[in-house]
């Protein structure tokens, strides 16, 4: 099972809601969230993550793209704040 499908069980909809509108895209907590919830990553996949497993802003592990629509939005937003 991904991560974003366990996240989605231990973490009803509404409390994803509430973390999302506290950190907003760009914090250091809204980063690993939305990469723990949209990327279908494992957490020890998450842990080892680096830049270089970034290919033109887009996360690649064993040559695979690991992004949904909602990451590639919450780049989107991060890359017009700087991030």
């Amino acid at each position: 099972m991904s991560s974003g499908v366990w996240l989605n069980i231990l973490m009803p909809a509404v409390d994803m809601a509430k973390f999302e509108a506290r950190w907003p895209r760009g914090t250091r907590e809204r980063v690993i969230f939305d990469i723990l919830a949209y990327t279908g990553l494992r957490i020890g996949d998450v842990a080892t993550l680096g830049r270089q497993h970034l290919k033109q802003r887009t996360i690649v592990i064993d040559g695979h793209p690991c992004v949904s629509n909602e990451q590639r939005s919450a780049v989107a937003s991060n890359r017009s704040k700087g991030v």
